[in-house]
């Protein structure tokens, strides 16, 4: 659950507001238990373009320069490091990771959020639909085998859809 915290920024004070957390200029949505609903960008993930080793700075490969005027977050990453659960990269990633695309969600103001229940009630209708058609049309297992990757697709493009 969420508890009402307050940050100063330039844009002023961060109010939490029914579903909607103002802050430094922008309308962040937020959800109940689940909170911010994270866009990952592969940019932003192990071996991404935008992450950089601290081993390649110490080592001269990148120059220190690049980093001004860009927001950097630290942190550690490795074999033992303390993981967090995430859609992406094997399904866990270390949380500075995470953080980085909370950051990059809010900055972009690529929010993600889920379908309208109206939406989903209509697409399990047609799935039900074309279902029934296939089994009357075709043999059982072909019914099945359509049905089955017709699922599969679609719990697919809600799991990306939804992280």
């Amino acid at each position: 659950e969420f508890r009402r915290v307050l940050f100063r920024s330039k844009g002023g004070p961060a109010a939490l507001r029914g579903d909607r957390l103002r802050f430094a200029g922008r309308s962040i949505p937020i959800e109940g238990s689940i909170g911010l609903r994270v866009q990952y960008s592969s940019a932003l993930v192990p071996r991404g373009a935008q992450v950089v080793r601290a081993s390649d700075i110490t080592d001269g490969i990148v120059r220190p320069k690049i980093f001004e005027g860009r927001t950097v977050l630290i942190g550690v990453d490795g074999p033992n490091a303390r993981r967090i659960a995430a859609p992406i990269a094997g399904g866990s990633l270390a949380p500075v990771y995470v953080d980085a695309n909370a950051v990059n969600t809010v900055r972009t103001g690529d929010f993600l959020a889920p379908d309208p229940i109206g939406r989903q009630v209509v697409i399990g209708f047609v799935v039900a639909a074309m279902a029934a058609a296939l089994w009357s049309l075709t043999s059982w297992w072909i019914a099945l085998l359509l049905c089955a990757a017709g699922m599969i697709g679609w719990r697919w493009q809600i799991g990306r859809a939804h992280v």
